[in-house]
């Protein structure tokens, strides 16, 4: 079997956990739905996401460090980034997600030391960043633990993309890919109180405080996490809910 670096397109994933017929036939689902947009989503490095956010610093704002190759040394196995390039052959998306091995530690401690932001804090930190964790269940946060993020559209696909699709490849392969014991994201504020969290995990918990922080600057985020099995039952309810079009779905083109 092929690593995610080896596997180029969505289409081209081969599931090894999970019910496995029906993750495929998801991936091929979103890419069909990508392409009729004009965009083909394929997998990219994490240095290539650093590249891609750094010539569109106008409307998006740096990478949350845990993604950042710079600061961290992130093997292959334990990432993946994917792109979505239309036919000028410009990134007009991204998403990325990490899997840390948190077995005898948790969230709450790894965010507090910014072991979980950076290999060495003492030498990548901002001057004063520091980050205190009161969301109640940070502390249950792990064992092998999927952070999601990095999500990204271009300000003239935003509207026409099926984001409700493209928010669940990520989660979807690296449950797919990893078994994690949990999932993991942080949101900020505006969006996670229009009512985007409870599609991503189970409600947001509060908080999350950043000072400093390269992304967030000054400002508390919420907490959304959830295990592997409730993240499971979610995933595979929304695919039930998609069944009759993704049956009815042509693969794309590799």
């Amino acid at each position: 079997m092929r690593t995610a670096d080896q596997t180029r397109f969505l289409t081209e994933i081969e599931p090894v956990h999970g019910p496995i017929e029906s993750f495929r036939r998801f991936f091929h689902y979103a890419d069909a739905l990508n392409r009729k947009q004009g965009v083909v989503i394929s997998f990219a490095t994490l240095d290539e996401l650093l590249e891609v956010n750094e010539r569109n610093r106008d409307t998006w704002k740096p990478l949350f460090p845990v993604f950042n190759t710079r600061m961290n040394t992130i093997a292959a196995d334990s990432a993946f980034c994917l792109l979505g390039r239309n036919p000028d052959g410009d990134v007009v998306s991204a998403q990325a997600a990490r899997l840390f091995d948190w077995e005898g530690t948790n969230l709450k401690r790894e965010a507090e030391s910014l072991r979980w932001f950076y290999d060495d804090p003492g030498q990548s930190k901002r001057p004063g960043e520091a980050c205190v964790v009161t969301a109640p269940s940070a502390e249950d946060v792990r064992g092998r633990v999927a952070f999601l993020g990095a999500v990204w559209y271009r300000a003239d696909y935003r509207k026409r993309m099926p984001t409700l699709v493209d928010f669940r490849v990520g989660p979807i392969y690296a449950l797919s890919r990893w078994h994690p014991d949990y999932f993991a994201l942080v949101m900020g504020e505006a969006l996670a109180t229009k009512g985007l969290a409870p599609r991503f995990g189970r409600e947001p918990e509060w908080d999350i405080r950043f000072t400093n922080n390269v992304l967030f600057g000054d400002e508390r985020v919420a907490l959304l996490q959830s295990t592997y099995d409730e993240s499971l039952a979610r995933l595979t309810g929304f695919l039930s809910s998609l069944d009759s079009e993704i049956d009815v779905s042509e693969p794309g083109n590799r």
